[in-house]
């Protein structure tokens, strides 16, 4: 395939991100951590960040598909679009450990309990946004 270097496997993440064009991945984070470098992307499905935009998402048609690649190869990121995506996050997670849900000794900590319903609350939340769009 025209421009694709096959590399080993070694080569850390970060310094491949960093002396890409384009990254690609099916749904990946390494969209993600191009778009913390500054670097496009492209994804072939659409996952939380992929509004971001640095991330270009495949429209479905493969007869397009190097146009595509072409124009999210073209794409920057926003200013404080990622600062704010960040801040957005932490401010509605919760500090839950997810083997701690199958933990039996969990079900009588008040603490742990409370936060599960915070956590259902913020997806309830999101889920009730989302219908109203």
């Amino acid at each position: 395939i025209p421009g694709i270097i096959i590399c080993s496997d070694n080569i850390p993440t970060e310094e491949l991100i960093k002396h890409s064009s384009l990254c690609i991945s099916i749904t990946g984070t390494v969209a993600f951590e191009a778009a913390l470098y500054n670097k496009p992307s492209f994804l072939f499905a659409e996952t939380d960040f992929s509004f971001l935009s640095s991330i270009g998402v495949f429209n479905g048609c493969l007869d397009n598909l190097d146009y595509q690649l072409i124009q999210s190869e073209k794409n920057v990121q926003c200013k404080d679009e990622l600062k704010e995506f960040l801040a957005n996050n932490y401010a509605n997670s919760v500090k839950i450990k997810g083997i701690d849900v199958w933990n039996a000794e969990q079900k009588d900590n008040t603490e742990f309990l409370n936060e599960i319903r915070d956590l259902l609350e913020i997806c309830l939340h999101q889920i009730e946004q989302n219908k109203t769009k």
